[in-house]
C-alpha cells in the first residue's frame, strides 16, 4: 500500500466530525452571507421582482462557477483540507469588508440609474454588472468549497455519493440552521451588520480550524490511484463499482439534475406566492417557508447517501421522479384549503406567536416533506451514476461533484428565472406548481426510454406518464381566487369559523386577479364597493379607506411652503394620486413597484380617472426609495403610503435611513407626509418609527382617522395655513369629496389634528434606538402582533397626549368649534365608548 493510500484509510472519525461540523457551520454562513447581501442589495437596486431575480441569478451563477473552480482545484491540489480552509477564511474576510464594498457600489447604482432608469431592458443589465461584481468572488468561494471537500474525503469514484452526499445533506441542514437563526434569532436582536460580521468570524474561525487540524488527513499525492481499486467492488447489496450494475447513459443523470434544479426552483417560487396568502408577507413567514424547504432537501440527500445508493439504477431514478410529480399533484390542492384551515386553528386569536410560527412551520413541512426530499434523495444517486461513468472514472470524485452541482444549479437559474418572469404571471403559481410536477413526470418518461432497452411496455409506460403531464397543467386545477385572497393573516379574528370564512367570501365577486411581483386583486361587493387586495390584504378600497386616501392627499397642501410638484410612493387604488391632482400643481408623480398593481387601480377609475389622463400625472413603475436616493430632482411635497411596516419590502420605507433620503429631495419649506398605522402593532414600534422620523425632521404633526395616522414633517417650523384650509372648501369637486366623508367646514377637517411638534416628543421620550436599514427592528418584531386583539392604547395615548397640543395655525381666529363637534360624530362612527367622547369634549371646551 502506498504512502498516499495509508494517509486515506488512516483517517481518524474525529477527522469526518470536524470536516462534517465544519461544513454545517460553512452552510449556516453562507444562507446568512445570502439573506443579509439579498437585504443590502434590495436597498440599492429596489424590492422589485427584477431586481430580487438579478441578484438570485448572480448569486447561484457564481456557486455554478466556484463548482468548476473548485474542480480544477481538487485536480492539483496537493493538500485540500488545507485549501478547504483558505477557502473559508478567504469568504469571511471578504464578508467583512462587504459594507465597505457595497457603499460604493450604491454611488455607481445612483448615477446609473438616474441614467438608465428609463429602459429596463438597459437597468436589469447593468444591474446585473453590478451584481456579479459585488457576488461573483464570495459566491464562487462557497461554490468551490463542495468539490474540494468531495475529493478529499473520497478518492474512491466507486463510493461517490455516500460521504459527499451525507456532507451535501449536512451543509444543506446548515443552511436550513442559518435561514431559521438568522430570522428569528441574530438580526431581530443584532442587526444585519452584526449577523454578517459573526457569519464572517465564523467563517474564519472554521477555515484556521481546518488548516490547522485537516492539515495531515488526506494529502493528495501524485502517486495516489485515480481509480478504485479491484478492492473496493462490492456485490448488488454494498456499494457498486464502476462496472457494477446496469448502464445508465451518461446525459441522463445531466438531464435529470438539471431537471430537479428547475423544479426545485419553480416549487419555491410557486410556494411562496401562494403560501404568503395564508401565512402573509412578514419576514418570519418566508423564512419559515425557506427553512422547511431546506430540511427536505437535507433529509432526503441523507436518507439517499447511506441507504439508497446500492440500488442506484435507472428504475430507481424514474421511480423517484414518478413519485415526486404524483406527490405534487396530490399536495397542491391542499393549498386551496389552507384559508379555511388558518381560519379554523387561529380565529379566535388567542394563540401566542411562537405557537403560531410553529403550525405554519408544520403545515410548510407537510406540504414540503416528499416533493422537497426526492428532490435532496436524486442529488447524490445522480453524482454516483456520473462518478461511476467512464468519462469521470480517471477525473475524481471533486470533477464529478463539479459536473452534478452545475448542472442542478443552472437547473436552478432556469427554474427561478422561468417561474419568476414567465410561468408565474401569465398563468399564476397553482399552474406553476402542476407544470412543475408535469416536469418531473415527464423526467420519469425519459429515465424509462434512456435508461435501459426500449421495449413496448416501457414506450406505452412513458407514453402514459407524457400525456399526463401535458394534461395536467390544463385540466388539474381547483383553488379558488377569492378564498385565496381573503387575507386571513390578518382577517381571522372576523371569522368565528371556517364556514363563516366560505358565506362572507361569496359576498364578493373576483373582479381581476393577477399574480406577478405580487398576487393583486379587486374585490366587489354586494353593495358595490371595490377592494384593492395585495397578497390578500386590503390596501385600499372605494369605501372604508376614502377617509385616509383622501387625507394623505389634501394635507400636505395645508403645510407646504410651494405646490408646484408632488411625489406619491405607492399608487394603490390611485385615490390619493387624484386628490394630490385635484390641487393647483404643476406635476404629480405616482411611483408604483408592482405593475399588477398599477393594472388593478384601473378598476377604480371612477375615483382616480385624472391619475391616467392629466397632462401634469407622471405614473412610473420603480422601487419609490430607489428613486429617491438616485434621482437628484426635487419635490415640494412627497407622500408615503406603502403598505403595513411589517412586510418585507414595505418595511424599507419606515426606517430613518429612508425618511433622511426623502429629507434630502425635499424643496425649502417642503413637506413629508407618512401614512403609519397604528392597528396590530405594539405601541412602542409605532412610537420607535415616529421616533425614527423625528431623528431627520425636527417638526412634525400627527393627524389622525379611525386606526390611521398621517406625520407631516418639515425641516422648517410648522404651520396649517387658513387660507389654503378655506380654498379646499371652495373647489366643488374637493368639497364633493369632503361630504361623502361627512366633513363639511374646514373646522370639520381641523378635527382630525391631534399633535404639535412638542406633544410629540412628549410622547416618544422615552424611546430608546431607531428604526434603520441595518438594524430594522419594527420589520422583524412587529409581526409578532399580528394575530393579537387590536389594542386601544395608542389611540387613547394619543388622545391624551392631545389635550396639551397647539393648534397652530396662520388664523387663530378660524372657528374650530366644528372641530370638537366633528370628532364627538367620528368618536361615535367608530363605536368609542361615550365616556371617552365626554371626557374629551371638558377637556378641549375648557382648555
Amino acid at each position: 500500500m502506498t504512502s498516499s493510500q495509508t494517509s486515506i484509510a488512516a483517517m481518524p472519525s474525529r477527522g469526518f466530525a470536524v470536516l462534517f461540523l465544519a461544513f454545517l457551520l460553512s452552510g449556516m454562513c453562507a444562507l446568512a452571507y445570502q439573506v443579509v447581501w439579498a437585504r443590502m442589495l434590495s436597498l440599492v437596486f429596489g424590492s422589485t421582482n427584477q431586481a430580487i431575480s438579478t441578484v438570485l441569478a448572480v448569486f447561484m451563477l457564481g456557486l455554478a462557477l466556484g463548482s468548476h473552480l473548485g474542480a480544477r482545484i481538487s485536480r492539483r491540489g496537493e493538500n485540500l483540507g488545507r485549501i478547504y480552509g483558505i477557502l473559508e477564511i478567504a469568504l469571511g474576510v471578504y464578508a467583512l469588508a462587504f459594507p465597505l464594498i457595497i457603499s460604493a457600489a450604491e454611488t455607481v447604482h445612483a448615477s446609473i440609474f438616474a441614467a438608465s432608469h428609463g429602459s429596463a431592458l438597459s437597468l436589469a443589465l447593468y444591474r446585473f454588472i453590478i451584481a456579479l461584481i459585488l457576488l461573483i468572488i464570495p459566491t464562487s468561494l462557497m461554490g468551490a468549497t463542495l468539490p474540494v471537500l468531495a475529493q478529499y474525503v473520497e478518492k474512491d469514484t466507486g463510493k461517490a455519493g455516500k460521504r459527499i452526499g451525507v456532507l451535501y445533506a449536512i451543509n444543506t441542514f446548515g443552511a436550513a440552521l442559518g435561514s431559521f437563526a438568522s430570522a428569528f434569532l441574530s438580526i431581530p436582536y443584532y442587526g444585519l451588520d452584526k449577523t454578517m460580521y459573526f457569519a464572517a468570524i465564523l467563517n474564519v474561525i472554521v477555515g484556521l480550524t481546518c488548516v490547522f487540524v485537516l492539515r495531515d488527513w488526506f494529502v493528495q499525492r501524485d502517486d495516489a490511484p485515480a481509480s478504485p481499486s479491484k478492492t473496493t467492488k462490492r456485490s448488488v447489496t454494498g456499494t457498486q463499482s464502476p462496472d457494477d450494475g446496469p448502464h445508465i447513459p451518461f446525459a441522463l443523470p445531466i438531464l435529470v439534475l438539471f431537471l430537479i434544479g428547475t423544479v426545485g426552483m419553480l416549487l419555491e417560487n410557486a410556494w411562496s406566492h401562494a403560501l404568503v396568502l395564508v401565512f402573509g408577507t412578514s419576514v418570519y413567514a418566508f423564512s419559515t417557508m425557506l427553512t422547511a424547504y431546506l430540511i427536505g432537501l437535507s433529509v432526503g440527500c441523507y436518507f439517499a447517501a447511506k441507504y439508497l445508493l446500492p440500488y442506484c439504477s435507472g428504475k430507481l431514478l424514474s421511480a423517484l421522479l414518478l413519485i415526486d410529480g404524483l406527490a405534487i399533484l396530490a399536495v397542491t390542492p391542499v393549498i386551496g384549503f389552507l384559508p379555511s384551515w388558518f381560519v379554523g386553528v387561529f380565529g379566535d386569536m388567542q394563540a401566542q406567536w411562537h405557537t403560531v410560527i410553529a403550525k405554519e412551520f408544520l403545515a410548510c413541512a407537510a406540504l414540503m416533506l416528499i416533493p422537497t426530499s426526492i428532490g435532496g434523495a436524486i442529488f447524490p444517486l445522480c453524482l454516483h451514476t456520473i462518478a461511476r461513468s467512464r468519462q469521470n472514472r480517471h477525473t475524481g470524485t471533486g470533477v464529478a461533484t463539479s459536473i452534478a452541482y452545475i448542472w442542478n444549479t443552472a437547473g436552478s437559474i432556469c427554474g427561478a428565472l422561468v417561474a419568476g418572469f414567465v410561468i408565474i404571471p401569465l398563468v399564476g403559481s397553482e399552474r406553476c406548481l402542476i407544470i412543475a410536477a408535469s416536469l418531473t413526470l415527464l423526467g420519469s418518461a425519459a429515465v424509462i426510454l434512456g435508461a435501459g432497452p426500449r421495449s413496448s411496455f416501457r414506450m406505452a409506460w412513458a407514453a402514459c406518464l407524457s400525456l399526463i403531464a401535458v394534461a395536467a397543467p390544463i385540466f388539474f386545477t381547483t383553488w379558488d381566487a377569492t378564498r385565496m385572497n381573503s387575507g386571513v393573516y390578518v382577517y381571522s379574528k372576523f371569522f368565528d369559523s371556517e364556514g363563516a370564512l366560505e358565506r362572507e367570501m361569496k359576498n364578493y365577486e373576483l373582479i381581476f386577479y393577477k399574480e406577478g411581483s405580487a398576487s393583486v386583486a379587486v374585490l366587489e361587493s354586494s353593495h358595490g364597493h371595490r377592494f384593492l387586495r395585495v397578497n390578500g390584504k386590503t390596501d385600499g378600497s372605494s369605501e372604508g379607506d376614502n377617509t385616509t386616501q383622501m387625507l394623505l392627499g389634501y394635507l400636505p397642501y395645508l403645510y407646504a411652503k410651494n405646490t408646484d410638484n408632488a411625489l406619491v410612493i405607492g399608487l394603490g387604488t390611485g385615490i390619493t394620486s387624484a386628490c394630490v391632482l385635484d390641487l393647483p400643481v404643476k406635476s404629480v408623480e405616482s411611483i408604483e413597484i408592482s405593475p399588477e398593481v398599477v393594472t388593478a387601480a384601473r378598476f377604480f377609475s371612477a375615483l382616480n380617472e385624472r391619475v391616467f389622463t392629466d397632462a401634469r400625472s407622471t405614473l412610473r413603475i420603480l422601487d419609490g426609495r430607489t428613486w429617491l436616493a438616485s434621482i437628484p430632482q426635487k419635490y415640494d411635497m412627497i407622500i408615503s403610503e406603502p403598505s403595513n411596516p411589517w412586510q418585507t419590502g414595505n418595511a424599507n420605507l419606515f426606517t430613518a435611513d429612508f425618511f433622511r433620503i426623502a429629507g434630502s429631495r425635499l424643496n425649502e419649506g417642503g413637506i413629508l407626509c407618512q401614512w403609519i398605522p397604528y392597528y396590530n402593532m405594539d405601541s412602542s414600534h409605532f412610537k420607535l418609527i415616529i421616533k425614527s422620523l423625528q431623528s431627520v425632521f425636527p417638526y412634525v404633526h400627527l393627524w389622525m382617522s379611525g386606526t390611521d395616522t398621517f406625520l407631516l414633517s418639515s425641516m422648517h417650523p410648522l404651520e396649517i395655513n387658513a387660507e389654503r384650509l378655506r380654498h379646499l372648501f371652495d373647489k366643488s369637486d374637493i368639497r364633493d369629496k369632503f361630504q361623502d366623508m361627512n366633513i363639511d367646514t374646514p373646522g370639520s377637517l381641523l378635527s382630525f389634528y391631534y399633535l404639535d411638534s412638542n406633544s410629540l416628543k412628549t410622547m416618544t421620550s422615552g424611546v430608546q434606538g431607531l428604526n434603520t436599514d441595518v438594524f430594522p427592528v419594527v420589520e422583524f418584531h412587529s409581526p409578532k402582533f399580528l394575530l393579537g386583539p387590536n389594542r386601544p392604547d395608542i389611540f387613547f395615548e394619543i388622545l391624551e397626549t392631545s389635550y396639551a397640543s397647539s393648534l397652530e395655525i396662520s388664523d387663530p381666529d378660524l372657528d374650530t368649534t366644528a372641530r370638537i363637534l366633528h370628532r364627538r360624530a367620528f368618536f361615535s362612527r367608530w363605536r368609542i365608548p361615550n365616556s371617552v367622547t365626554e371626557k374629551m369634549l371638558k377637556r378641549l371646551l375648557y382648555n
